[in-house]
């Protein structure tokens, strides 16, 4: 789906006696219609003049060319209109095409306060110089001091053309405003029509008639021209007091100076008159881009400007002249070089500055960048324990496991900002516990995701819990987010039991607090969800997601040559996993030929030692070896290197180990507890949680039946395929998009 961007700007197509910033937000629309779906507020005015547009063109959404476009008039151009045109946009970005905007200024400021959550790009088009405060400098004295006193300068991203522009940008507002620099899209002309230049030299200015302009010093350097020479003027008077100067200079002009005035026209004839001219010539005081310089190098024309615009080093590239505006006796001297230059010797600079404009055209990679500027990344907090002195469990992993993705989640326009509710150090057998140190680590938390949230303006809050006491803690911490900052909650128990929790109190809890302030809960289980739907939670905030596995690819085949068959435990070491029920089922299958490999950490010493005595009441120590925590490449090499995963949990969700021993191709024993029943069901025969019968009855049937293992093992690998990363992503993005 298309990102909606909404440009404000007082002047658009079909106006064009402004010039310059026309152009810009012309061929930025154009250049962007097929990735941002585009609307454009503006004014029905031209310089000076009221558009001839029809009634029914006005005030309400037209289509123009793949654009939709809404022409204001004066009797609409009010913050009232403008609220409701944002409110039936409902943009992802807002633009503004220049600083101090005659009509949408206001905007601007209201936007300040009313669009906090929304991106903001203003483009500054050259209005930081000190010639645009020439003119109304307390007014846009005033204007800025207002944005900074409602914080613009932190909430906006200024769009500069050049680098000079980001330093005029820095210097106002200061060195942690957000800029970034893209050259303004030009009109490109590819094909390029030979002028003969014979006797006289046709020199033409193509601009406002403004002081800013300054076509009075191109008429001055023209007194003291000896060649002959015709000039001709395309623009719109701005200033008839201006304008009177500059014809009483003109008709002091020698005989040998022509000089005509053809007044404004539009763009496209523009392009065709320039081709009837040799020479362009603009000494202005100040532009951020130019975009007719720019119209005169793709039509072939060498140009002579001032030295204040970004086209430098011109005499060089033979190109034209680039000219200190102090020097008026070289931009003399310029004209006199052109007008004594040969044919041939002009096509060859003729030729350099339409290949200039080619070449420079091709280098912006203009639509990477200004995708990169309008471009909306959904921000996510994503809560989660992430232990820094204790081992980690199945919910660290698998954020862990989401943060590793961060770049992929970034292509998709989806930033993600760790928030850990770990922040002082604590015991492994503290978890989930009504201690005093969870309570301080939990006020530590809520203050620290509250600087978090607000200072990098998250709107979204994706927290991943567990159940019973920590499904309410952090259901509680979403209603604190949403009720002081207004962010969007997603609850995401990643462990489950049959109703989220075990006991009545505790689930009435969590029931309210999820109704009243949980805008989405991500579930492991359809069964789960009918549960949670019974239990008076709205069907539409409940979504199933499954997990994913880590490893990025399954292996195809892997060859174990070895004489026994390798089984694999790998969790908490605690009663609830169930442990102790598989060392009493592996005790009377001692005689089949096996081996085991135990991985996991044990959150107590009184059960690690209850473990250790039974493993040697049962004279298992021989045939299982304790591999402790493990994690990275030591964990895939024990999936490597196993045939079945055992996991006799007592409770689950829908755990990673085994979403990892599916990827690496091992045949799963489990019980039928959390989403293992809608997931598993088809490759394996669930067992009851505490039923050694049944467990020691499926371990024995593997052991014994080469070809039933090889099966599930087989049956393992391709179900693996429902459980990637990209599946994982794609729902999930999904959802945040929603909320």
């Amino acid at each position: 789906m298309k990102q909606k961007l909404l440009i404000f700007s007082d002047w658009f197509s079909p106006a064009y006696k402004v010039g310059g910033p026309v152009q810009s937000i012309a061929q930025l629309c154009f250049l962007l219609r097929d990735t941002f779906e585009i609307y454009v507020v503006t004014s029905t005015r031209d310089l000076n003049e009221e558009l001839r547009l029809p009634e029914n063109a006005k005030n309400k959404f037209v289509d123009g060319q793949g654009i939709r476009i809404i022409y204001l008039d004066n009797e609409h151009l009010t913050l009232r209109s403008i609220r409701s045109i944002v409110k039936e946009v409902n943009p992802s970005v807002f633009f503004f095409n220049g600083l101090f905007n005659t009509y949408f200024a206001k905007i601007v400021l209201l936007l300040l306060v009313t669009a906090r959550r929304k991106k903001r790009v203003l483009s500054v088009r050259g209005m930081l110089k000190e010639s645009a405060f020439s003119r109304k400098k307390s007014k846009k004295r005033i204007y800025i001091y207002l944005l900074k006193l409602l914080g613009g300068h932190k909430q906006f991203v200024f769009h500069c053309t050049t680098e000079s522009e980001q330093a005029e940008v820095i210097r106002e507002f200061g060195k942690k405003t957000k800029t970034q620099v893209l050259s303004n899209v030009p009109f490109i002309n590819k094909e390029r029509k030979n002028n003969e230049k014979n006797n006289i030299l046709r020199l033409v200015y193509a601009a406002r008639v403004h002081p800013i302009k300054n076509l009075l010093q191109v008429v001055g350097a023209l007194q003291k021209v000896k060649e002959p020479i015709e000039l001709c003027i395309i623009g719109v008077i701005e200033g008839e007091r201006y304008w009177e100067k500059c014809k009483d200079r003109i008709e002091k002009l020698p005989q040998n100076i022509k000089v005509r005035y053809l007044g404004s026209i539009e763009h496209a004839l523009l392009m065709k008159e320039l081709t009837h001219h040799h020479v362009y010539i603009l000494p202005t005081l100040g532009e951020n881009f130019g975009h007719s310089i720019f119209e005169a190098f793709t039509n072939g024309l060498p140009v002579i400007i001032s030295d204040q615009t970004p086209w430098r080093e011109l005499e060089e590239k033979k190109i034209g002249f680039d000219i200190p505006l102090n020097q008026p006796q070289k931009f003399v001297e310029a004209i006199e070089f052109f007008a004594r230059m040969q044919d041939s010797e002009y096509h060859k600079w003729s030729q350099n500055a339409n290949e200039f404009a080619l070449d420079y055209f091709s280098k912006q990679n203009y639509l990477a960048g200004y995708q990169s500027l309008f471009t909306v990344n959904k921000k996510v907090g994503i809560v989660a324990p992430m232990p820094f002195t204790r081992y980690k469990g199945g919910i660290s992993v698998f954020v862990e496991n989401i943060l590793a993705k961060k770049s992929e989640f970034k292509s998709e326009g989806i930033d993600l900002h760790f928030i850990n509710t770990c922040i002082i150090p604590r015991s492994n057998n503290s978890a989930g516990k009504l201690k005093f140190v969870n309570l301080k680590n939990y006020i530590k938390f809520l203050r620290s995701a509250y600087r978090k949230i607000k200072e990098d303006d998250i709107p979204i809050v994706h927290i991943h819990t567990s159940t019973g006491l920590a499904l309410i803690k952090d259901a509680f911490s979403g209603w604190i987010f949403k009720t002081v900052l207004g962010t969007k909650i997603i609850l995401h128990p990643n462990y489950v039991e049959a109703n989220l929790t075990s006991k009545k109190w505790t689930l009435k809890i969590a029931t309210f607090l999820i109704n009243r302030t949980i805008d989405k809960v991500i579930i492991l289980s359809e069964n789960l969800k009918e549960k949670l739907i019974s239990l008076g939670i709205p069907s539409h905030k409940i979504e199933v997601v499954m997990n994913f596995y880590a490893k990025g690819s399954k292996l195809q085949e892997i060859v174990k040559p070895k004489e026994s068959t390798t089984l694999l435990f790998i969790g908490t070491l605690d009663e609830r996993k169930g442990i102790l029920d598989l060392l009493k089922s592996l005790r009377s299958l001692i005689h089949l030929n096996w081996t085991m490999d135990v991985a996991g950490e044990f959150m107590e010493e009184e059960f690690k030692d209850i473990f250790l005595s039974t493993l040697i009441e049962f004279n298992l120590s021989d045939r299982i070896r304790l591999k402790g925590y493990v994690s990275g490449k030591d964990k895939w090499q024990l999936f490597e290197s196993s045939d079945i995963l055992i996991l006799p949990s007592y409770a689950e969700g829908f755990p990673l180990a085994i979403l990892e021993a599916l990827s690496y191709g091992n045949a799963i024993i489990t019980t039928n507890v959390g989403a293992n029943n809608e997931q598993l069901g088809e490759i394996c025969n669930l067992i009851e949680p505490g039923n050694i019968t049944q467990l020691t009855r499926e371990i024995k049937l593997l052991l014994t039946n080469k070809e039933l293992l090889d099966y599930r093992k087989l049956q393992s690998g391709n179900l693996s395929e429902k459980y990637t990363f990209e599946v994982f992503k794609k729902q999930i993005i999904k959802i945040y998009d929603k909320i």
